[in-house]
């Protein structure tokens, strides 16, 4: 009994340590920076704004509750119904030059110093994943003998053997330590925030923007980029 309460310790303690730190996120190209895009003297961004009205459909609840119940009790009776509602699909898309503009062309059109800051990011990035990557040994290591462990110790507790018990006890503590040193010492604490400075990285897709603020920003970026275009 008491192997069995120590292993499912253990157990509890590794999975609470698989979500400290994982395997380091993809390396990220040069061509994936923003992309660079000619100035032309006097020229100024046009954004082009869509309205266009539809429907969405909307779900309504309705609750029947017995005396002494409120919604949300198990008691309750949910009716829902399905409608349709009007809505107005806002979109806008930039042009310069005569062409349309992805939004990654945008941001590295009215922001000059982007791509720098960018490389900047990228650099701290790459030193994060190479301290995560550095903590890789000792993660498998605990994981592979974790799962050993647990495996010894099922066939121990099948068999009844106390010897095979402990000794996959055993192997499951050792894993736990193996993990936690990968995260306390060999880095794996960089994990997450190489992870974080990855999606930093990353560029805005597509060309339009959608939904009246993101539209409001894309409007508010040109009338800035206008003003001082000469």
């Amino acid at each position: 009994m008491r192997c069995r309460t120590s292993l499912s310790l253990f157990v509890s303690a590794f999975v609470a340590l698989a979500g400290c730190y994982g395997a380091p996120p993809p390396e990220v190209p040069e061509t994936a920076g923003p992309p660079v895009v000619e100035r032309a003297p006097g020229e100024r961004i046009v954004v082009d704004v869509r309205r266009e009205a539809g429907t969405t459909t909307r779900e309504d609840k309705a609750y029947t509750c017995p005396q002494g119940h409120v919604p949300g009790s198990p008691r309750c009776l949910v009716t829902t119904r399905q409608r349709e509602v009007p809505i107005v699909r806002t979109t806008a898309s930039a042009r310069y030059g005569g062409r349309e503009l992805t939004l990654a062309e945008l941001d590295a059109l009215t922001r000059p110093s982007l791509r720098e800051a960018w490389r900047a990011e990228k650099v701290h990035f790459e030193e994060r994943r190479a301290t995560c990557q550095s903590a890789q040994i000792p993660r498998w290591a605990g994981i592979v003998l974790t799962v050993g462990g647990l495996v010894v110790a099922g066939v121990g507790a099948a068999r009844k053997t106390s010897e095979l018990t402990v000794v996959g006890a055993a192997g499951v503590g050792g894993g736990i330590f193996a993990y936690a040193l990968g995260y306390v010492a060999f880095g794996g604490s960089a994990c997450s925030e190489a992870d974080a400075r990855r999606a930093a990285l990353a560029m805005p897709d597509g060309k339009q923007a959608e939904g009246e603020a993101a539209v409001r920003s894309m409007q508010g970026t040109a009338d800035s980029f206008n003003a001082n275009a000469r």
